[in-house]
């Protein structure tokens, strides 16, 4: 989708480099899961440090392990605009998955705040355009109240 949406409608960026971040940004999950917004939130550092263990793993031995860490800690950096817009796709996916599971009614009280968070995360114009389009069903439950649903 990146890919894409780079090629098509933001021909000032690498479209390329775009691609290779979108697929080795998913490296750091292999050991890890696909780690949950809430529990992302709770220790953001540690679970860098961990995604980044996991990563180093994956490649240790290969001679291209250098320049592929080198993209994710770009992309987890979030210095770039090809990583601004890899991090922003990657939220719009999981709002699209999220409307996924709410359409196969998998809890419903919680999925649209995939959305919220997402809103917030992205800062392109183009990006939330996307986002905005995504209709989803809202429930009494806010973001801030669903960080506090552990504590």
């Amino acid at each position: 989708m990146a890919y894409a949406i780079a090629k098509e409608t933001r021909h000032n960026l690498n479209a390329d480099k775009i691609l290779k971040m979108m697929i080795f940004h998913e490296l750091g999950e292999i050991y890890l899961g696909d780690i949950a917004m809430p529990d992302k939130r709770k220790n953001p550092g540690k679970y860098h440090r961990e995604e980044l263990k996991s990563v180093e793993k994956v490649l240790s031995g290969l001679k291209i392990k250098k320049e592929i860490v080198n993209l994710w800690k770009e992309m987890e950096n979030q210095k770039t605009p090809e990583a601004i817009f890899v991090k922003e796709i990657d939220n719009i996916e999981a709002v699209f998955q999220a409307k996924l599971y709410q359409e196969l009614n998998l809890n419903k009280k919680t999925l649209h705040l995939f959305k919220d968070y997402a809103l917030k995360k992205i800062k392109t114009i183009q990006n939330k355009n996307i986002l905005k389009k995504i209709p989803f069903k809202k429930s009494k439950i806010t973001l801030k109240e669903f960080h506090n649903l552990d504590n």
